[in-house]
């Protein structure tokens, strides 16, 4: 049966099939034709959805797959060869799970045998042919046809920066507790480290009254010693306190200045003479004298801490050997000492803010000295190393460039 268009008396365009032996009736306009106009408008109308419908299928960007129980594949969509770049025939070979992660294969699973509802949202981890791992939000659905189970629809969107927003967000706020804790045990500690040289001028003060009243003169000037080197303890922490604050606001700055070798080192002692004059013995070397040109408060904050440490963790009456000498382009500052050492595991953690080693319980002290000596040596674009054997001593080394225009590219100040 032929089917044509055809224009009617009233100029009408029309569509018939031709019937021939028909009898007439009022759908034909003449013996053996029949009116199908509107089963060919509703023809033209599906025709136009499904190009439609197929146009966007070809062109969206979300993946688009259909499946069976067993995960096989029976329609995938152009935008899967598109973003995963398979061939054509690769999806023929495997089943949906050998292109999904691991660790998610479960959850595709449970999805395909009805264990998971089908109107969740799940992000699943989908292979590309690169190798690489691309996170998609996964949504299922039955495809039915005449009440007969057909497959599993199933529309994936590319959820990476979605995902790694997420992830930043949650480590920035896991950073920010880490901070609050730090801070929190950071205000702990100091005020503990404060109580110490407080104490001590505060008990030397009145005994310095009573021995000056009691005219026991002798006493007197090892009152105001202590008082002294209590007070330097005092600026010492003082001065730690701020170079932590600039360093969290990013106002540290590095401002080195040329030094004469010598009178730098004569200045350090100066600062650091409280430490010397404990009860264990600073064997102290000096190398041949050259200008330097060095950030001499960060310098101090550098050997400070380092001989701070060393006579801190040595027996009484042993020695510590301290040294600031030019080695070829470099300044090298070196504490050796013969205390408690380090264990050898744990090493690779000095450098972080409040570590104490597990060997270091029953000394004073905030955890602080290594992070802040790290510090100061990374502004001078120099090195730290530690070598250290548990009950036999510890040797701190740092090497610092002393040519000027090694340096001259961050002496401009902040971080």
């Amino acid at each position: 049966m032929a089917e044509f268009e055809m224009t009617t008396i009233s100029g009408e365009k029309i569509w018939v099939v031709d019937q021939a032996g028909m009898t007439s009736n009022n759908q034909c306009l003449d013996e053996g034709l029949l009116d199908i106009t509107d089963r060919k408008l509703m023809e033209d109308l599906l025709t136009m959805n499904e190009r439609r419908f197929r146009n966007m299928i070809e062109n969206v960007s979300d993946l688009i797959l259909v499946v069976n129980r067993e995960g096989k594949f029976l329609y995938v969509s152009p935008s899967v060869y598109k973003k995963l770049n398979y061939p054509v025939d690769e999806f023929s070979k495997h089943t949906i799970l050998h292109y999904i992660n691991p660790n998610d294969r479960q959850t595709i699973s449970d999805i395909l045998s009805g264990n998971l509802a089908m109107d969740g949202f799940y992000e699943i981890s989908v292979q590309h042919s690169s190798g690489q791992f691309i996170m998609y939000e996964f949504r299922a659905s039955l495809l039915d046809e005449h009440n007969v189970h057909e497959g599993i629809v199933l529309n994936a969107r590319n959820v990476s920066e979605r995902v790694k927003a997420r992830n930043e967000l949650q480590l920035n706020l896991q950073r920010e507790q880490e901070l609050n804790r730090q801070k929190s045990h950071f205000i702990s500690t100091v005020s503990h480290e404060f109580k110490t040289p407080i104490t001590t001028i505060s008990l030397n003060t009145q005994m310095l009254t009573k021995n000056i009243t009691q005219g026991q003169h002798d006493k007197v000037q090892v009152n105001i010693d202590r008082i002294v080197s209590a007070e330097k303890r005092l600026i010492a922490l003082l001065n730690e306190v701020a170079l932590i604050s600039r360093d969290q606001s990013g106002m540290l700055q590095f401002n080195p200045e040329p030094w004469d070798l010598h009178l730098l080192l004569d200045d350090l002692l100066e600062h650091i003479s409280y430490l010397i004059q404990s009860n264990v013995k600073v064997i102290i070397r000096r190398g041949v004298n050259r200008q330097v040109y060095m950030d001499n408060s960060l310098l101090l904050h550098i050997a400070g801490n380092l001989l701070s440490n060393a006579v801190k963790y040595t027996p009484k009456e042993s020695k510590v050997f301290f040294s600031l000498t030019a080695q070829g382009n470099e300044l090298e500052v070196m504490v050796k000492d013969h205390g408690v050492g380090i264990p050898a595991k744990e090493l690779e953690f000095l450098f972080q803010p409040y570590f104490r080693a597990s060997n270091s319980k029953d000394y004073k002290g905030s955890g602080l000295g290594l992070s802040i000596v790290k510090r100061c040596v990374d502004l001078h674009r120099g090195q730290i190393s530690i070598e250290s054997k548990e009950n036999s001593g510890t040797t701190a080394r740092c090497l610092i460039p002393l040519d000027v225009n090694s340096v001259d590219g961050c002496c401009s100040g902040t971080r």
